[in-house]
């Protein structure tokens, strides 16, 4: 056989190869990438699932409003729906119509619970401090991932302390009404029942809850 024989065998083997790697690749990667929509699907159809039963648990909770008072369900379980709406957010990206539906779900929800524990501290002499917290994820609040850190740690720590956490740049007439009427413009704010805070680390808010509000802290 002759020499350039011989290299044209090699050039043609080399690209077949080469091909084949690729090809390989490309259906990789479309097998992942329909792996991957299959499992951000399933996590919205149960997050779907989960507002509809919170929804529920509202209704039925204003009934005996003082029967739950170590805490509701309805505060446990969103909990459990932010952790995954903060995951499709950062999987889809803020900007998904997916995304932007369930947090504004996600959202209303959140308000009718901070409305159910303002009433029953009321009703039934209970002490527990809701605060709302306003966050960012357009890039223009460099601090709010950490205050987002320090307050998740405190909510475990702290079990009588209510999180309630906005992203500003959610589109709903009612977190709407919520910032005009606390006059936030800019993230992060936090809005406790007698006290209004920008950022604030994890001692501040320590000294805040222990010594003005006398919660006790979990052992």
């Amino acid at each position: 056989m002759r020499k350039n024989e011989v290299g044209w065998i090699k050039y043609v083997l080399v690209l077949a190869l080469t091909l084949l790697v690729f090809f390989f690749g490309l259906l990789l990667g479309n097998y992942l990438t329909e792996r991957k929509a299959a499992a951000l699907n399933d996590i919205e159809e149960n997050l779907r699932i989960q507002t509809s039963a919170a929804e529920l648990q509202y209704l039925l909770l204003l009934q005996q409003p003082c029967k739950y008072i170590n805490g509701t369900p309805l505060a446990n379980e969103l909990y459990s729906i932010s952790e995954k709406v903060d995951y499709m957010e950062a999987q889809r990206g803020a900007g998904d119509k997916d995304v932007e539906r369930l947090k504004n779900t996600y959202s209303i929800l959140e308000l009718r619970d901070w409305l159910f524990t303002i009433r029953t501290n009321e009703q039934c002499g209970l002490t527990q401090v809701p605060v709302l917290y306003f966050y960012s994820n357009a890039g223009d609040c460099p601090t709010c991932k950490e205050q987002g850190y320090v307050l998740t740690y405190l909510r475990k720590k702290y079990p009588s302390l209510r999180v309630y956490a906005f992203d500003m740049t959610t589109a709903n007439p009612a977190l709407d009404t919520l910032k005009a009427i606390n006059k936030v413009e800019a993230a992060p704010v936090l809005i406790f029942p007698d006290e209004r805070l920008g950022y604030a680390d994890l001692a501040t808010l320590e000294t805040l809850l222990s010594e003005h509000y006398n919660l006790t802290a979990t052992t």
